[in-house]
């Protein structure tokens, strides 16, 4: 299978794939955040686009696919689990390592265009916040490109009859 450049992933949220591109380039942390600020009112709109497709897709259900919701502590961007990086990071390695090689596909909430859209002034502890998820995730790259894990909106859509 050939490698997806991180632009074809339409299954992650844009600013993540910015942020693990950045990343990658070997830049150091402070020119990576100087970056970032600089281009988020495009991760807004990229964001909201992102959330806006997720809200309206509906894929039907695949009966012999083995999906798995992580929830709770699982949810790597929940905030309910241990908050330090580090920690952050070896539960992503540990997920990869387990759930991702068991399931067809591995559904995270996608809290971060949600952190994205709210952002105000983009200070330097809002975008730090916003690089620690990108690093958190990073393990889970290689299963993000295959499109295994995927990340669905945190927001429900629902019909005119079921709003009523």
């Amino acid at each position: 299978m050939r490698k997806r450049e991180i632009g074809e992933i339409t299954t992650a949220p844009p600013a993540l794939l910015l942020m693990l591109r950045e990343f990658a380039s070997g830049a150091k942390w402070e020119d990576v955040r100087k970056r970032i600020k600089a281009i988020v009112p495009d991760l807004k709109q990229q964001s909201f686009g992102f959330e806006s497709q997720n809200v309206s897709r509906s894929e039907p259900p695949n009966p012999n696919s083995f999906d798995v919701h992580l929830h709770g502590a699982l949810d790597l961007l929940s905030g309910n689990g241990c908050v330090e990086l580090e920690c952050r990071v070896a539960a992503a390695e540990r997920l990869a390592r387990s759930i991702g090689l068991i399931a067809d596909q591995v559904w995270l909430t996608d809290h971060l265009s949600t952190e994205v859209m709210g952002i105000g002034r983009p200070t330097n502890a809002a975008i730090e916040r916003l690089m620690q998820h990108a690093v958190a995730l990073a393990p889970l790259l290689p299963l993000i490109e295959a499109r295994i894990i995927r990340f669905r909106s945190p927001w429900i859509a629902a019909c005119e009859g079921c709003n009523q």
